[in-house]
């Protein structure tokens, strides 16, 4: 064995300042026991060039700065020891992975108490064949590291007093591929709980994998090997459980639909008028703003006052007021629903004149209209955009809740009648101009 130091320097500061190179080289050694070397030693230029050496210890070596190749040049090492070596900083220069290259012989590793919570997935390749013990204890792993699903003739994994809680998919995949693996969780507290049953119930069924498993502790303290001992009861408990939280996800669901449908029944034209804001927005249709109505005016009736309607109101609008009126017969599209129909016609009108008459408050499409013309207003604050003309006497007695909100919120006309003198007929269509054509 020969130990050689190169010394070179660099520049004259307050004495000396030296480079230090140490090169380890030997071409017979098969051992080497570097112990506890306090000095920063994976820091420096340091090499390793021992082509047979066999077996290396060099825990408790300072490589929080990882020299990655400083082993490279040892292509036969068998046993390789280097815990306690502060390499969960280390490995954060080795971002190509070439710690362990070239290590095609290596059969026991031992990477405990370094600070490890991952490895980087090619760390093991090149040992995949070879490498029979690996040592991850006292380390920060929660899951098990990918690395090792390259590894092909594993026989003992230790994961000891690392914070294990449960196995995930990935990690039943790496175990289920290991054949022939034991795996040493010991001093690692599971959670028991049914989130974790999948794990728990593998470990049930390949306990003869699971090195020390009587040992297993849950995190509230109970014999995890008692519960896998009676894994028929606490699968039992856990579908006991899960149907317990479906019964009660169940109940609480069909409880809101239910108070959504009546919530809906009862306002149901706020329930429409939303779906066909949201259902003309996603469209992208627009609500039409002030001074860019397609229509000045759309006339809401009962198909049984149409005569009156067609032959009287629609033709003074029309022809003597020259207003642009929207009329279902005229301007409802073929093949549109009417509620779409009702809606376009509403919120592309400037005004909306109701003819109330004893058939329109017992037509269906009539209220419909009003409820979505008054959540409409409702939503604009516009109540002067609403004309009601009241043909028949109603008693307010008699009208219905949204058409008694309107009589109380804004300015109704009343028809004199088919009979009534010229004088009267003069006011009642002088007052409607006064309200439609000067608005």
């Amino acid at each position: 064995m020969t130990v050689t130091g190169d010394f070179e320097t660099e520049r004259n500061y307050s004495g000396f300042n030296l480079k230090l190179r140490w090169i380890f080289n030997s071409s017979n050694i098969k051992t080497a026991k570097l112990v506890n070397t306090q000095t920063e030693v994976c820091n420096y230029d340091f090499d390793f060039h021992c082509p047979y050496l066999s077996l290396l210890n060099v825990s408790g070596w300072v490589c929080n700065y990882l020299n990655p190749s400083i082993f490279n040049k040892c292509g036969q090492l068998r046993y390789f020891n280097i815990s306690n070596s502060q390499l969960g900083s280390g490995f954060k220069n080795d971002v190509d992975c070439r710690f362990l290259v070239n290590k095609y012989h290596l059969e026991e590793l031992d990477l405990s108490y370094n600070n490890l919570d991952r490895l980087c997935n090619s760390l093991l390749n090149d040992s995949s064949h070879s490498l029979r013990k690996l040592h991850l204890d006292l380390n920060f792993y929660r899951h098990l590291p990918s690395a090792l699903r390259v590894l092909k003739r594993m026989k003992y994994v230790s994961l000891r007093h690392n914070i294990l809680e449960y196995f995930d998919e990935q990690d039943l995949m790496i175990m289920e591929g290991a054949n022939g693996t034991s795996f040493d969780f010991y001093g690692n507290s599971f959670d028991c709980s049914c989130k974790a049953k999948e794990g728990i119930v593998w470990m049930s069924e390949h306990a003869e994998k699971i090195a020390s498993i009587k040992t297993l502790k849950c995190i509230d303290g109970r014999d995890l090997s008692d519960m896998i001992h009676n894994i028929h009861y606490y699968r039992l408990r856990c579908l006991s459980i899960f149907w317990l939280q479906f019964s009660i996800i169940s109940l609480l669901f069909i409880m809101i639909t239910i108070l959504l449908i009546l919530v809906g029944a009862k306002h149901k034209a706020l329930v429409l008028y939303f779906y066909l804001r949201a259902k003309h927005f996603l469209r992208g249709r627009k609500t039409q703003e002030k001074n860019e109505y397609k229509f000045d005016i759309f006339i809401s009736y009962s198909q049984e006052d149409c005569d009156w309607v067609v032959n009287c109101l629609y033709r003074k609008l029309s022809g003597e007021f020259k207003l642009r009126v929207c009329f279902h017969e005229n301007d409802f599209k073929p093949g549109m629903r009417i509620s779409d129909n009702i809606y376009n016609c509403i919120v592309n009108s400037r005004l909306h004149l109701f003819v109330i008459t004893q058939a329109f408050l017992q037509s269906t499409w009539g209220m419909y209209e009003m409820e979505l013309t008054r959540e409409c207003v409702l939503r604009s604050r516009e109540d002067e955009n609403i004309i009601v003309l009241f043909k028949d006497d109603i008693p307010v007695s008699d009208m219905p809740k949204a058409l008694k909100e309107v009589w109380f919120r804004v300015t109704c006309l009343k028809w004199p009648g088919d009979n009534s003198d010229i004088e009267q007929a003069n006011i009642f269509w002088k007052r409607l101009a006064d309200v439609s054509v000067l608005k």
